[in-house]
């Protein structure tokens, strides 16, 4: 009993995880885009910065890294985390909003930033997946759940009568 009991709520827990995936990465690849258009800001800026000062990019930063003064320094390994991040979110956004139907999970799965992802789901909505990667999800995420609910269920034996 409890065992069948278990196997629906897994059955329930794969329906929805699948029905909300293609909202949730929809709400995921925005936030991501928009973070990466604030990088590129930011770069921007610097880039700006450098010519003003007749160096190009990779080599003000590197003034400021080479710094004696601790806060400059400290700047300058900012400024180039800052380009760093703004190439990994490059390279995510590149990826998801590539990724077809099939790799969209497995992309999503490599490629999340756990931050960002909780920021995405403290603001998150359910929403009815009326789409075709919706419905697809949601029919995946039912047999995950079908699947794994099957090996939780207790097999029942079969009784033969004779007659």
């Amino acid at each position: 009993m409890i065992g069948r009991l278990l196997a629906w709520i897994v059955l329930g827990a794969g329906l929805l995880v699948g029905s909300q995936f293609a909202h949730l990465s929809d709400l995921y690849i925005e936030r991501l885009l928009g973070r990466l258009d604030e990088l590129h800001r930011a770069v921007q800026t610097m880039r700006a910065q450098a010519q003003e000062a007749g160096l190009d990019l990779d080599a003000w930063i590197a003034h400021f890294e080479q710094s004696d003064d601790q806060i400059v320094h400290r700047d300058g390994v900012e400024k180039r985390a800052t380009l760093a991040r703004a190439q990994q979110y490059e390279d995510d956004a590149a990826a998801l909003t590539g990724a077809d139907l099939v790799h969209l999970p497995i992309e999503f799965v490599r490629r999340v930033d756990h931050d960002m992802l909780r920021a995405v789901v403290h603001r998150y909505e359910p929403a009815f997946p009326a789409g075709l990667r919706g419905f697809v999800y949601t029919g995946v995420g039912a047999l995950v759940g079908l699947i794994f609910g099957a090996l939780l269920s207790p097999r029942r034996k079969r009784r033969f009568r004779r007659t």
